[in-house]
């Protein structure tokens, strides 16, 4: 049966299709045969969609997300609970967020204002990608550094178990904040109690819907910064905050602490909450301001050398090419 649907609910059903077929549906597991199946049969797949869109609740009860769970390693010795979305569900979450994405960037602190670098949307149609690639964990980096000049010192801290911890409860809140006149805030709040078995935490690990929702829950907190005047740059949970005085520093952590608890119930991670120099911070950055010296990058007893060379990478891959192979053989060497 073919579903009536909206121009805008088809464009992001054809824009979520696009980016998932192209670039996985996450960060972290395999690439599913599912989403060559979504490639090869497009217009089926839209129909499949809109007949979920058209009875959503029925269909979450009836059909519910069959998802997969297991542990992922971040470390060596370190592993998180991460979880594989139903590939079907996982189109769908991704394009009713799609659907509210302008909105939602429009909210967050402006991209001139070189604060926030994490997931700055921007579709682009001929790659299918949902990020700006200007802004990204090296451009934050970079950013950071040229602020650290200004400063005497730096506070380095993140967000402890950020994924696993969002409150449901402050993420209705910040839908609700958009005035969007829309069911999708309800649809995005069912689709994320049933993901978390009724809990009232957590959203999936690795996926860019889960993305756009966290940087939409932490603008409440950039902009508590922005007002305080605390000059800060942050990728995601992980936050670098500018003083020039051991005791601003201090005071600077004090506030996001504070806020990171009282409005989204979250808090830092102790073991990597640090108040540095700027010229330790700069010192021991793995992107240094004079990146582009080749003679220091040349030089084999510079000991961010390795570092330094694996971040200057590039590596995009995509299965659909011509020459995926050849692509892959290439990126491989």
């Amino acid at each position: 049966m073919v579903i009536a649907l909206g121009a805008r609910v088809e464009q992001s059903f054809r824009r979520a299709i696009a980016n998932v077929t192209r670039h996985g549906d996450t960060d972290i597991f395999p690439f599913p045969i599912e989403n060559h199946v979504f490639f090869d049969q497009i217009e089926a797949t839209i129909s499949a969609l809109g007949e979920i869109h058209r009875d959503f609740r029925s269909n979450l009860t009836e059909y519910p997300p069959s998802n997969i769970s297991a542990l992922a390693p971040v470390s060596y010795t370190g592993f998180r609970w991460a979880t594989q979305i139903d590939p079907l569900w996982n189109l769908y979450f991704l394009a009713i967020v799609l659907e509210i994405s302008d909105e939602i960037e429009k909210e967050r602190v402006p991209t001139k204002s070189g604060v926030v670098h994490s997931y700055r949307i921007s579709w682009n149609e001929d790659l299918s990608k949902i990020f700006d690639d200007r802004y990204s964990w090296r451009s934050f980096i970079e950013h950071s550094i040229e602020a650290a000049k200004k400063y005497k010192f730096v506070v380095i801290c993140d967000i402890s178990e950020f994924y696993s911890r969002i409150g449901h409860h402050r993420i209705e809140n910040a839908l609700a904040h958009l005035n969007l006149g829309s069911d999708i805030p309800d649809r995005i709040m069912r689709f994320l109690s049933n993901f978390s078995n009724t809990n009232s935490f957590g959203i999936p690990i690795g996926g860019p819907a889960a993305r756009i929702i966290s940087e939409l829950t932490l603008n409440q907190v950039d902009q508590l910064l922005v007002l305080q005047g605390i000059e800060y740059c942050r990728y995601s949970d992980d936050f670098h905050l500018f003083a020039n005085s051991e005791e601003e520093a201090f005071s600077n952590l004090l506030f996001l602490t504070e806020k990171l608890q009282r409005t989204q119930g979250l808090q830092l991670q102790k073991s990597k909450t640090r108040i540095m120099s700027s010229a330790e911070f700069v010192a021991t950055s793995p992107i240094r301001a004079d990146d582009h010296d080749v003679s220091e990058m040349d030089d084999d007893s510079n000991p961010h050398r390795g570092a330094r060379n694996l971040l200057s990478l590039s590596l995009k891959f995509d299965p659909y090419s011509p020459t995926a192979e050849d692509d892959y053989e290439e990126l491989r060497e």
